[in-house]
């Protein structure tokens, strides 16, 4: 709201000012609150030994079985629902950390083939991410509750907020539709060396 408020030269309402702090204020104390109850803990985990000495060729060829079925989608990409475009973010960021630990096997069970580069991976998680924050906005401005602390003064502003972030939406929708690939396409044959597995851790509906 306050990049809109300065993009317009508008004055963002009070009310909307006052209830955003407070939002932020909870959420920062939930937060303080989370690590009082249980810091997190910087030791290496008890089972990454047991990881190091497994066949991690197997584990990332099962990892890239189970990620793929948030990609792999049949149909039209301007059919997807939120919902799935939100899991297949979910599969692309998982993808996109895990990547040094995949051999080349587990990438050749990456479909569409054209998603077996890290890079076209963290392209879609960035677009698919911007649009999960565009949805998440625009919910806030249908919420009862927000809307109530806002008030009536706040109502035109929130108006035409909603109308810039939908557009924002639709653009973002737009793009993803037109650049997401669905199940269906084998994986090309890869001419290269397959890459050695790495043995450890350290080597590493709105509106």
């Amino acid at each position: 709201m306050i990049t809109y408020a300065k993009e317009k030269k508008v004055r963002v309402p009070e009310t909307c000012l006052a209830v955003m702090d407070g939002l932020l204020s909870i959420a920062s104390r939930l937060v303080a609150i989370d690590f009082e109850h249980a810091p997190p803990d910087l030791r290496e985990p008890g089972i990454w030994p047991a990881l190091h000495r497994a066949d991690l060729s197997g584990l990332s060829k099962a990892f890239v079985r189970e990620r793929m079925k948030a990609v792999f989608f049949r149909g039209a990409a301007g059919d997807l629902t939120d919902g799935q475009l939100r899991e297949r973010e979910e599969a692309m960021k998982y993808l996109f950390y895990i990547w040094l630990f995949l051999d080349r096997k587990a990438v050749g069970l990456i479909r569409p083939a054209s998603l077996a580069d890290r890079q076209v991976i963290f392209a879609q998680m960035r677009l698919l991410s911007s649009y999960r924050e565009a949805v998440s906005k625009l919910d806030m401005l249908q919420d009862p509750n927000f809307l109530f602390a806002t008030g009536q003064e706040a109502k035109p502003f929130l108006q035409a907020v909603l109308q810039e972030w939908l557009q924002e939406k639709q653009k973002l929708r737009a793009a993803i539709d037109g650049l997401l690939v669905l199940g269906g396409e084998r994986p090309e044959v890869r001419r290269r060396r397959a890459r050695p597995v790495v043995r450890s851790i350290t080597d590493c509906n709105v509106l």
